[in-house]
């Protein structure tokens, strides 16, 4: 019997950026044991095989890095694999289907960490890609093309796992994705400033250029998107300019995390900014992009994870890990430094205890969220949203809880 059941009560809805695409909301429910496993750190964790990650098996011993970081890969892909298949013999629908929940970020997630060979591989089924796709063609067909009036995020979030197939996303079910994405700025920040940040991950994710059309003045462009986000750069109450959120004037760690990560590869490349149709100065982008890696430095929490909506979660600990990540940054560096703006910053924080484990920077306390027992075996599993209460402590006490067992 599973210790952590997966729940899809409206009890245990959470803010899940991954997972939950557009809809930002938040946990409800206080009892660690009914919180939902986060089905989708795949794509997070399979960047981290160039991190040593320092997970304890029994006091003094230690598996491989490579040997850890395939563990949580091939345990959270049979995770969702599983989780998928009880979900349709509860509904009786067939999964992946086309949405954020068991669909784009389910089949994004298995396609990222095929790369390693491992062993989940062998578990999914047959005609689970070419099925999925089948969905997609139809969704797309019945919506005319037209997938939603404001949310140009339903194209982006169906673009990375299509381009990670190889499918050509100029003709989906005879729609060109390119096109309606091109036709318009103004339709890219209609639902706010997720929609232009995932646009340009999702354009980026297949070296896509936008069309050049008959009307430039109001069509969209990587600059014009670029400008609009830096535009929403935000000054806080204390006159400190650094970061983004939905709204207001208290930088996000989940925002800010996607904001950094769309800007990624232009910040690692000058030519590439400068070929846009951006006004600000690379100097001036740059600037921006150093101010909210800053930003993430200072809302760091000593444990090393991060908080949304006044939560320590692990979404908005991955948000803030995965722009470091695309910019060579090492999440467990103490000294990151910032030649634009002249600072340095650390994500080696002082260090606290939560949940009964002992963690110092974000790639530690991330895996606290393991939930150990969610999965049918030992070595299946997924994460869950938060953990329990956090107690601070000066240093390590000497006894950390055993994160991966098999």
């Amino acid at each position: 019997m599973r210790s952590i059941q997966p729940s899809n009560s409206s009890l245990s809805v959470y803010i899940a950026v991954a997972l939950l695409f557009d809809d930002f909301l938040f946990p409800h429910i206080a009892d660690v044991a009914f919180r939902r496993p986060f089905l989708h750190f795949q794509h997070l964790l399979y960047q981290l095989a160039q991190f040593d990650v320092a997970v304890l098996l029994l006091p003094g011993e230690r598996l491989p890095c490579h040997l850890r970081q395939r563990f949580y890969i091939n345990a959270a892909a049979k995770y969702i694999l599983e989780n998928q298949q009880e979900q349709s013999e509860k509904t009786g629908n067939s999964y992946p289907t086309v949405g954020s929940t068991f669909g784009e970020w389910s089949v994004w997630d298995l396609l990222r960490g095929m790369y390693t060979g491992a062993d989940y591989i062998n578990s999914i089924p047959e005609n689970y890609f070419s099925d999925y796709l089948k969905r997609v063609e139809a969704h797309v067909e019945n919506k005319k093309g037209n997938l939603h009036a404001a949310k140009s995020t339903e194209w982006s979030r169906l673009i990375l796992p299509l381009t990670a197939m190889g499918y050509d996303i100029r003709s989906v079910a005879g729609y060109d994705f390119i096109e309606k994405l091109s036709d318009s700025f103004s339709f890219s920040y209609r639902q706010g400033i997720n929609g232009p940040i995932w646009e340009i991950i999702s354009m980026n994710s297949g070296g896509y250029e936008f069309d050049q059309t008959d009307h430039p003045e109001t069509a969209n462009t990587f600059g014009k998107m670029l400008d609009y986000i830096l535009n929403l750069e935000i000054t806080d109450a204390n006159g400190i300019k650094g970061g983004w959120a939905l709204s207001g004037n208290v930088p996000d760690a989940d925002i800010t995390g996607m904001t950094l990560t769309a800007f990624a590869p232009y910040y690692l490349s000058q030519e590439k900014y400068e070929q846009t149709d951006a006004t600000y100065s690379y100097d001036e982008f740059a600037s921006a992009v150093e101010r909210g890696i800053l930003v993430l430095a200072n809302m760091q929490k000593p444990n090393g994870g991060f908080e949304s909506w006044g939560t320590v979660n692990s979404e908005s600990t991955v948000w803030a890990m995965m722009p470091l990540l695309e910019m060579g940054i090492d999440p467990k560096s103490d000294k990151v430094t910032l030649p634009h703006i002249g600072k340095t910053c650390s994500f080696v924080k002082e260090g606290a205890t939560r949940d009964g484990v002992y963690t110092d920077n974000m790639v530690d306390a991330l895996l606290t969220f393991w939930a150990a027992g969610s999965g049918s075996s030992a070595s299946i599993g997924g994460f869950k949203h938060v953990t329990a209460v956090l107690h601070s402590e000066p240093s390590p006490s000497g006894i950390r809880r055993n994160l991966l067992r098999f």
